[in-house]
């Protein structure tokens, strides 16, 4: 019998604040999104030990995976939460492609010394104008290896067998080849505007070359403000942000409410806006070859209505909130806006890379 129907792997990108989850199918050459769910967590960093992830993590995963009754067993491909690995970049080709690997390790020596052999790595590398003198041609993304592997060991007991454990800019750099047909011609930026920081990636040739933590501009914090401020729940939140229907007891209140809302939230654009200004400018006057054409946006602060038109302005380019054009949504209840899926999305297609 011809199987006319594939999944991929499911992708599981873990932050901060929640892990977001996604599994695509490949159908007589279609991609499509089966099925995706977002779960809350308490944010935490501290574990006991520094190598493993936190237990309110693992019970978000354990929920997670529960769809219809059923709870889902196979091949995963992870994102890890931000603090759990490092992403550098350097001038380390020499034109000779297979000494590559060694500059690599030489490299990350110098960095961390004798503590080297408890990390793994791995790294790509891209071509660059021999005039531009100080620009980086190789990215590196290192891991605890023993945070790794407790990870792995973890998502094996639960039945979910871990093929990749990716980064989060590598993971945006797959998320937006979805776009259109040829994005990937093209420089461009993503920015997941996440709880805990904002990450701006310009991406060449579907490569993160350039990476910057957008300063003071996780949203985290304003959000926890905005819901407390109001007393509402995380989903009334979201609804005013998104642009959704109120509930009956907040709708009497929608005029006051947006009036808050605005008045709250345009500082925080306005501040993220100047932050993707100053990035801009900096990659305009010494990485020429890195100024992006066009800016997608990720991460919570993407659902928020209107986010791309505030921040055009700043960035002096096309802002679009990400859409994966060339994925149908064949989600039953379609509740999570796409652009909060994409690195889980792109970790999901993984499995036919990997054929």
């Amino acid at each position: 019998m011809i199987q006319l129907t594939q999944n991929g792997w499911l992708g599981v990108d873990i932050g901060t604040h929640t892990v977001k989850f996604a599994q695509v199918s490949r159908r007589k050459g279609q991609l499509c999104l089966r099925r995706a769910s977002c779960i809350r967590f308490r944010p935490s960093t501290a574990t006991s030990s520094g190598d493993a992830l936190p237990d309110n993590i693992w019970r978000a995963i354990d929920f997670g995976v529960q769809w219809q009754g059923r709870r889902h067993r196979g091949n995963v491909a992870c994102v890890l939460p931000k603090h759990c690995y490092a992403t550098q970049f350097a001038r380390l080709g020499d034109g000779n492609a297979s000494h590559l690997a060694g500059h690599v390790e030489q490299y990350l020596r110098s960095a961390y010394g004798d503590t080297l052999n408890q990390h793994s790595w791995d790294y790509w590398h891209w071509p660059v104008d021999e005039s531009e003198e100080h620009a980086e041609d190789t990215g590196v993304v290192v891991v605890n290896r023993q945070l790794a592997e407790s990870a792995g060991k973890a998502l094996h007991q639960r039945q979910l067998f871990c093929q990749t454990i990716d980064g989060l800019p590598t993971s945006l750099a797959r998320a937006t080849r979805y776009c259109s047909r040829d994005f990937g011609k093209r420089v461009h930026a993503a920015v997941d505007l996440g709880a805990s920081q904002a990450l701006f990636v310009v991406i060449s040739e579907g490569l993160p070359v350039f990476v910057r933590n957008l300063r003071n501009c996780g949203l985290g914090d304003w959000l926890k403000g905005f819901q407390e401020s109001l007393c509402l729940t995380s989903p009334e939140a979201d609804a005013i942000l998104q642009g959704h229907n109120l509930s009956p007891h907040v709708a009497p209140l929608a005029d006051a409410i947006a009036t808050m809302t605005e008045e709250s939230l345009t500082p925080m654009l306005a501040k993220i806006g100047g932050e993707i200004h100053r990035t801009m400018d900096y990659l305009k006057s010494h990485r020429r070859n890195c100024v992006p054409t066009e800016l997608s946006l990720f991460g919570v602060g993407s659902s928020i209505r209107n986010v791309a038109t505030h921040l055009a302005s700043a960035a002096s380019l096309p802002v679009r909130v990400w859409h994966p054009a060339a994925i149908l949504d064949e989600r039953e209840t379609a509740t999570i806006p796409l652009s909060l899926l994409g690195p889980a999305i792109a970790l999901s297609t993984l499995a036919w890379e990997q054929q």
